[in-house]
């Protein structure tokens, strides 16, 4: 009797076993039921959304028919959004090279500004010299023949007894123009 009754157990507890079994297959997508009868049948294809459900069970069917739909638009706009982000990565590191290619432009542009100045410079002092050394009777011809504000500035650079003489000896209109440039008058 003993013996009879783990047997019944045994079997008891192989049929729970299965049914989960079962159940777990089925809640997988791994076997389908049919109207005509519980035989499983193997599931074909893992994106059917054919499953045949028992009655009651077709709202958890379109549910998870919706999620699994939901799940494949949001893997595709994942893809989409990595893809989006390369393509910013790329362009970012285009803007980035020419960014940095124009500061280089930037910088070689202003040493040859500087460079230019400097050599505008050296040749304003350069004339100044000679101006300055020039005696006034013979400067005086040659600046008359400068526009006011050139003449300005290089009266500005040399030494007031210069430019004092170099005005004596000018043509009288030029040098009234230029004393009056030299004084801040209009």
């Amino acid at each position: 009797m003993r013996g009879y009754k783990l047997l019944i157990l045994t079997v008891a507890l192989l049929k729970a076993t299965l049914a989960v079994g079962v159940a777990y297959l089925y809640w997988a997508g791994y076997i389908q039921f049919s109207f005509s009868g519980p035989t499983p049948a193997l599931a074909k294809n893992e994106s059917s959304s054919a499953a045949v459900l028992p009655p009651g069970m077709e709202c958890n069917q379109k549910l998870f028919e919706d999620l699994r739909l939901k799940r494949l638009e949001l893997e595709e706009r994942e893809k989409e959004l990595r893809l989006k982000k390369e393509e910013l990565r790329l362009l970012r590191d285009q803007v980035d090279k020419r960014l940095a290619a124009l500061a280089e432009l930037e910088q070689e542009i202003d040493g040859k500004l500087k460079e230019l100045k400097a050599i505008k410079d050296e040749r304003f002092r350069l004339l100044v010299k000679i101006y300055s050394n020039m005696k006034p009777k013979k400067a005086a011809p040659l600046l008359s023949k400068l526009d006011v504000d050139t003449l300005t500035k290089l009266f500005q650079a040399m030494p007031t007894d210069q430019v004092s003489k170099i005005l004596a000896a000018m043509d009288q209109e030029v040098a009234a123009k230029v004393s009056a440039k030299l004084s801040g008058q209009p």
